[in-house]
């Protein structure tokens, strides 16, 4: 990071300078990046924790072998006013990623491979505030606040060749987000940011198994559950109007 942020400073030195235009009062912004998944994965299954080798905790199955931790594509735009040359205030839409989460819970010998698959994205509310490193480069740290929406699905059992299917479930959950950035001005009217931001996107699972879940034995009030934590990278342009 040092490193970097010496290259960056020096190629501030060595190109033309541009000052933040102060007249420019509405900004715009999109950017792509990654997504990176950190996720708590539960099984709730009350009649199952009494048929499985599998440790359990109260009507949870804890799952052996699970990987809660996944990558995604990543994507945001905002529209932002500033309030001052350092401080603004922002709307914007982030497409959060689709994650997946799995683990086993072995019943009568059989490993039954649990998978949930989340996709997320959500509406915010933010302020960033920024500091200039030189003419050219400044830093950045935003917070956010919104409304996440959150759509769950998940199978069982498909390593057997015929799994069960858990009903979908969608959720509305209140979110928000913190990060930092560091951006390069082109011109006085478009820069380059670069961001890392955390989210919590909060609760997801799938809806109940119903009385007629009998796929490879599943059994009634069974539930992928989880509560989604993203870290997301991206590259963005900015535009001043």
């Amino acid at each position: 990071m040092k490193k970097i942020l010496m290259a960056a400073v020096a190629l501030g030195v060595a190109q033309p300078a541009f000052a933040a235009d102060e007249d420019s009062k509405v900004l715009g912004e999109i950017g792509v990046g990654a997504g990176f998944s950190n996720t708590d994965f539960k099984f709730n299954n009350p009649t199952g924790t009494n048929f499985t080798s599998n440790t359990t905790n109260g009507d949870y199955i804890v799952l052996s072998g699970a990987d809660d931790s996944d990558s995604s594509m990543n994507a945001y735009a905002l529209v932002g006013y500033k309030l001052s040359p350092n401080f603004s205030i922002n709307a914007s839409y982030q497409y959060l990623g689709k994650f997946d989460a799995s683990g086993s819970a072995t019943f009568i010998g059989f490993d039954f491979e649990q998978v949930l698959t989340t996709e997320a994205h959500g509406l915010y509310v933010g302020a960033a505030a920024s500091v200039d490193l030189s003419s050219n480069i400044f830093a950045e740290v935003t917070g956010d606040l919104g409304v996440a929406f959150v759509n769950s699905r998940g199978t069982q059992g498909a390593n057997l060749g015929g799994p069960g299917v858990f009903p979908s479930a969608s959720h509305s959950n209140l979110s928000w987000g913190i990060g930092a950035g560091l951006g390069y001005r082109m011109s006085d009217k478009v820069s380059l940011v670069s961001r890392v931001r955390y989210f919590d996107a909060g609760n997801a699972d799938t809806a109940l198994s119903g009385p007629n879940a009998n796929a490879l034995g599943m059994n009634t009030d069974e539930r992928l559950e989880t509560n989604l934590k993203t870290a997301t990278a991206t590259l963005g342009l900015r535009f001043n109007f």
